[in-house]
């Protein structure tokens, strides 16, 4: 989830880490930072039950988006890069990052898309390929294609 300036502007604040700092109150370990400074990380659970996965991510977001607040931002999470001067983004602090910059270069200066990422649990070997398979041919194709090729990307 990325943070940005009043609402109605797309301009972007670096204060991820501020933001994630402030929410870890609440959160504790459910929250962190992200690669840029202008996003934080929120996190779940495992869970077994759909309904609970769903109050704890709301739960989550909404102490994102008080942490937010009281700086005077908003949270976003969108599936495309968002607006704004974004290469190079500056980076969050710490040693993940550092070796991903040192890495990757050129591709972690144009990480500025911020999502909502599910990661599911599938036990037996042969029905997680089935399910993979029916979500990247059924599914993926649609929150795909408006990544593609942003639309608002870099612009202000």
């Amino acid at each position: 989830m990325g943070s940005r300036a009043r609402r109605g502007s797309c301009a972007l604040r670096p204060e991820g880490p501020q933001v994630a700092a402030a929410a870890a109150v609440e959160l504790g370990h459910r929250v962190g930072t992200e690669l840029t400074r202008y996003q934080v990380e929120g996190r779940t659970e495992p869970h077994t039950c759909l309904n609970e996965a769903v109050v704890e991510l709301r739960t989550v977001r909404a102490a994102l988006a008080h942490a937010a607040a009281d700086r005077g931002l908003h949270i976003a999470s969108n599936r495309s890069p968002i607006t704004g001067p974004v290469a190079p983004a500056p980076l969050a602090p710490g040693p993940r990052y550092a070796e991903s910059m040192s890495l990757f270069r050129a591709l972690d200066d144009e990480q500025s898309a911020c999502a909502c990422r599910v990661h599911i649990g599938v036990a037996d070997p042969r029905e997680a390929i089935e399910v993979s398979n029916h979500l990247r041919t059924t599914w993926l194709p649609t929150p795909t294609a408006p990544a593609a090729n942003s639309p608002v990307l870099g612009r202000r």
